[in-house]
Order: structure tokens, then C-alpha cells, then sequence
């Protein structure tokens, strides 16, 4: 249990912290860009976000382009998602309110892999760089689906973990990344940071084994006691 003053595990969860990856699966899926299926690429987005118009600024490219920025926003995502891993440990400035933590993190972040309007960041990759910028034009609201992790569960895997693993409880640290995409998925992508879908966060079964492996990823090199 978190009690204040005490030492205690940390998971965060939600999708307030993924604007960024859900309009990286956008462009990817208004674009209609075929990418090579791999465990860390996350199944295609809800309906509801491909509900709206499609980027205009997507006719000017070809078959060609498109196959081209396929390649790269896969490079791209995997740069996404390694900022993510590294952002668990980082901590904002002590005592910074919303506002400058959110500044903080875009500073750590945004600058480096992902810096609309203009993304600038993607320069030397032209064709996705094209792709990004029109699907941002007409990116979708979509209501907030960030799934519901039993709080319960959560606590009984945190102090189960650091039971097997024989780990204070406060070793137990990490965040799961809920993208609003179809189906029951979910992978670790690095130590401590998970991604899934809505559904994978109510199934028991499932989110028992999706805790135990976000909370072992990182663990697992000093091993059980």
C-alpha cells in the first residue's frame, strides 16, 4: 500500500502521458502505411479515430513515398518508446507544479523526437516527415479510454515481485502506456514500461501477467533472492 512517508512501489497508467504515441499510431493508420509486423508495434487504432477526413496533404504523395515512410516510422516509434523508458527515472525539478513539469518533460523529450507543428526533428526523413505533418492537420478528439488496472491487483503484484526477487517494496517502479487500439494486447518495451489496449487492463488474467512482467523487467538481472 502507498502511505505517505513510507516506502512503497510506483505504477503510473493511463493515456495522459501518450498524446505523442497515439498521433504517431494516427499518421501511421490515416496514411494507411504498411509496416512490418513486429511484438513492440501496437495492433491498428479504434474506429473512432479514423472516423473524420483524411489528411489532405497525403494525395501529393505516392505509393512510393508511402512504402518509404512506412520504413521510417517504424525507426521512428522505437525512438519514441526508448524516451519513454528513460523518462521513469527522470524526475522533475523538486516542489515544480503541472505546468513545469509538463515544460520539463517536453524539454527532455519533445525537442529531441517529437516537435510539432513542424517536426523538424524528422528532417532528414522527408517522406514521413510529410505524412506526420498532414495527419496532425486533422488529428481527432477522442475520448479518454485510459483503462482501469484493479488497484488491488496492482498491490498484491508490486508486493509479490519484490517478494520472489527478494527487492525492497520501493524497487518496484514503472509505467503501462494505454493506447486506445484493438483488442486484448500488451508488451513490455523496456525495463519498467509497458504499452496496451483498454481491454488488456480489465482482464485479470491478463493484467496479472502484464504486472508481473513490467514490475520483473527491472528486476531480472539481479535475479530471484
Amino acid at each position: 500500500m502507498q502511505v505517505r512517508g513510507r516506502p512503497s512501489w510506483r505504477f503510473g497508467y493511463g493515456n495522459g502521458q501518450c498524446s505523442d504515441l497515439h498521433e504517431a499510431l494516427f499518421a501511421r493508420d490515416s496514411a494507411g502505411l504498411t509496416v512490418l509486423p513486429a511484438t513492440d508495434v501496437p495492433p491498428p487504432l479504434a474506429h473512432e479515430w479514423l472516423a473524420g477526413e483524411l489528411p489532405a496533404g497525403l494525395v501529393a504523395l505516392t505509393a512510393a513515398d508511402l512504402a518509404v515512410a512506412a520504413g521510417q516510422w517504424l525507426t521512428w516509434w522505437r525512438q519514441l518508446l526508448a524516451v519513454k523508458v528513460t523518462l521513469i527515472d527522470s524526475r522533475p525539478p523538486a516542489g515544480a507544479d503541472m505546468a513545469t513539469t509538463q515544460a520539463w518533460a517536453r524539454s527532455l523529450y519533445r525537442s529531441a523526437v517529437f516537435d510539432p507543428p513542424d517536426f523538424d526533428s524528422l528532417a532528414s526523413t522527408p517522406e514521413l516527415q510529410a505524412v506526420v505533418r498532414a495527419a496532425q492537420q486533422v488529428h481527432p478528439r477522442v475520448r479518454d479510454r485510459s483503462g482501469s488496472f484493479p488497484h488491488q491487483l496492482i498491490r498484491t503484484m508490486a508486493e509479490q515481485t519484490a517478494a520472489d526477487f527478494g527487492v525492497p517494496i520501493d524497487a518496484i517502479v514503472a509505467q503501462a502506456h494505454v493506447l486506445d487500439v484493438h483488442g486484448s494486447w500488451w508488451h513490455v518495451v523496456g525495463p519498467g514500461c509497458v504499452l496496451c489496449s483498454p481491454s488488456a487492463t480489465t482482464d485479470l488474467v491478463m493484467a496479472e501477467e502484464m504486472l508481473r512482467a513490467v514490475f520483473a523487467s527491472r528486476l531480472t538481472e539481479r535475479g530471484p533472492g
